[in-house]
């Protein structure tokens, strides 16, 4: 099932994009994301130190433009590769489409699930922001920003069904995440619950993507699904750092929106 995108040029690239190139360039460069997350967290952390006795940088128009730009990539992301994972969900069962659905080795997901690879180094943009901004830098930030730029990368090296779920439920969330960021930015008043439920949305992705790791990984084991293939490099390296986002990521939610009514309820 595929998704008809509307710009000619998007559709051209994803008709010639070759897995077997991508994959072997990606061997021989991955390691490059590697330098580029140290680079990132000294730049984070000298920064700080560099914006502590100074004002704070407003930046409400480029920050605007910033999520703009980065919700309308996500949302082509999302069509271009989350109704096939659903199709296959839908009409296959999960235990085929954590193991022979469209993925990595299909000439239009190798060059989405790459781009989403790259796209992580483009991200961490957003910590320019808070940092230039004195915004309040929680660990889950930055750690999440290096450890899903490393795994995205280094997946790629191993292509399978579960690169095309990952990104395509991260291609949703951030659709949704960046669209709420550029409302805010631009100073139109979100509800509440809207926030909450995007947080739920990052939470829930968390969970999934422990299950369809978890599943893979038996069904490669078990002999459940002859073909289904998980290296035990990626499957320890998805399972550790979803379980350690969701870990993260219920924190951050009862921090911000249970302990804050708890403790005003006193």
């Amino acid at each position: 099932m595929s998704a008809v995108l509307p710009l000619p040029v998007l559709r051209y690239i994803e008709g010639h994009s070759d897995p077997r190139r991508i994959i072997a360039y990606n061997t021989k460069t991955w390691s490059v994301c590697l330098y580029v997350t140290a680079i990132y967290l000294l730049l984070v952390f000298q920064g700080r130190r560099w914006m502590k006795h100074r004002k704070p940088f407003k930046l409400r128009r480029p920050l605007f433009l910033w999520n703009v730009g980065l919700a309308v990539f996500s949302i082509f992301g999302t069509a271009a590769v989350l109704p096939s994972v659903l199709h296959s969900f839908y009409y296959y069962g999960v235990d085929y489409t954590v193991c022979f659905s469209d993925g990595p080795t299909i000439p239009r997901f190798a060059i989405w699930c790459y781009i989403f690879g790259l796209s992580k180094i483009l991200e961490l943009g957003d910590t320019a922001f808070i940092v230039l901004r004195k915004g309040p830098l929680p660990f889950l930030h930055w750690y999440h920003h290096v450890t899903v730029l490393i795994y995205t990368i280094y997946g790629i090296n191993d292509p399978n069904a579960l690169g095309a779920i990952f990104s395509g439920m991260n291609y949703f969330v951030h659709s949704l995440m960046y669209s709420y960021y550029a409302l805010r930015a631009n100073g139109i008043g979100v509800p509440r619950w809207a926030a909450q439920a995007i947080t739920l949305l990052q939470l829930s992705q968390m969970f999934v993507g422990v299950f369809v790791t978890l599943r893979a990984f038996y069904n490669d084991r078990s002999g459940h699904m002859p073909g289904c293939t998980v290296k035990d490099d990626v499957f320890f390296m998805a399972t550790v750092m979803y379980f350690s986002y969701a870990v993260l990521f219920i924190h951050f939610f009862y921090k911000k929106y249970c302990g804050s009514r708890n403790t005003k309820s006193h």
